[in-house]
């Protein structure tokens, strides 16, 4: 997939077309959300609570009003459960299901309350309609489920009003529907802007990262990122002990290749050569330029040893590799475990010196100890 369409965003659905991509972004909104959307749910159920005070004033029937509290108690009872499980949830997934849940249980309750209502309350309805809609844009979710969960409303609550207001006046039904389709026609172009925009910043951030941390002609970790890796590791080894090696790799006469075929050719072997190495490494393994022809790669969960058989490995692999120069390309190595409260400065010394022992020792070699 090219870097263009891997960013892609779908223009019906304002999400991004790759599902990584967009998974990444909404976990990302979640957790940024999440200290926000524990205080809009109990902000939803004060205000949800307000309407007792209209609905007091208009009802005349005792009875409907009793009933209407009986609703809005339990509704307000649900909520508060579904607050709980929010607050303890950690899953962005889970957290999204839950928003619906609510809008979805405001929306029913909703309905069951305007059953209660005569012809004369039906613009009252009209306004609890907008405000609701309001809400389910407000309260942080996907944009999918805002305008399914929105336009399920409207529709449903017309469907019913026109059985419930039987003896409405045409003009003010048609009303009605305009004013609150305006509603969701402002509030979806809205939150369609903010959200698009959101993402594009997104995009923006994250290609901001890539060119900070990579390294322009290979595509591997540049020695700012490295080091910041190699720092975050060597920590978590202090805490927990666990083995970590590290494997430098400088080509040898690399001058030459330059000197006799050119820089765009000694850029091809500096970028084919990273491409064979990548293919033995691990995912949890890091790998960088650390400058010129050096390179770099840290191996988590591995011994000297083990670290010396890879580094092996790959000085055979690229020995063998035909660059296309007319010359053999040769690596030289050096290979060093970690030890206990080492320094990264320590650390990357020592397997720098190893390196140039191998260089003195004739070169195409591993050095380790």
């Amino acid at each position: 997939m090219k870097k263009s369409e891997k960013y892609d965003i779908n223009k019906l659905t304002c999400s991004f077309k790759n599902k990584k991509i967009e998974s990444e972004y909404f976990n990302k909104i979640m957790k940024r959300d999440s200290r926000y959307l524990k205080p809009l749910i109990l902000l939803t159920a004060i205000f949800y609570s307000l309407f007792f005070i209209p609905e007091y004033l208009f009802l005349n029937n005792e009875l409907n009003y009793i009933t209407i509290i009986a609703i809005r108690g339990s509704t307000l009872i649900v909520i508060g459960c579904l607050y709980y499980m929010i607050k303890k949830s950690h899953d962005s997934s889970k957290i999204s299901l839950l928003v619906s849940i609510v809008e979805i249980i405001l929306t029913g309750s909703y309905f069951i309350i305007i059953s209660q209502y005569n012809n004369e309350e039906f613009f009252l309805k009209v306004m609890d309609l907008i405000i609701l809609l309001s809400v389910i844009f407000i309260l942080p979710n996907k944009f999918i489920n805002k305008i399914l969960v929105s336009l399920i409303l409207y529709i449903a609550f017309f469907i019913l009003s026109s059985n419930i207001f039987p003896n409405l006046e045409y003009q003010h039904f048609i009303a009605g529907m305009v004013y609150s389709f305006i509603m969701i026609l402002v509030l979806t172009i809205t939150y369609y802007r903010i959200n698009y925009s959101n993402r594009t910043n997104y995009i923006n951030e994250i290609e901001l990262r890539i060119l900070s941390e990579t390294d322009h002609l290979t595509g591997i970790y540049n020695r700012a990122k490295f080091d910041n890796e190699l720092l975050r590791w060597i920590q978590h080894k202090d805490r927990y002990g666990v083995v970590l090696s590290l494997i430098m790799i400088d080509f040898d006469y690399f001058k030459l290749v330059n000197d006799n075929y050119g820089h765009l050719a000694g850029d091809k072997v500096l970028k084919d050569s990273v491409n064979i190495v990548k293919k033995m490494l691990r995912s949890t393994d890091i790998f960088a330029r650390f400058g010129g022809e050096e390179f770099i790669i840290l191996l988590p969960e591995t011994e000297c040893e083990k670290a010396v058989i890879l580094a092996e490995r790959i000085r055979k692999a690229l020995d063998d590799y035909d660059f296309d120069t007319g010359d053999v390309v040769t690596c030289s190595f050096g290979v060093v475990e970690i030890i206990e409260g080492e320094s990264m400065q320590n650390a990357t010394n020592r397997v720098d010196e190893l390196l140039y022992k191998a260089k003195r020792n004739g070169r195409n070699r591993v050095e380790f100890n």
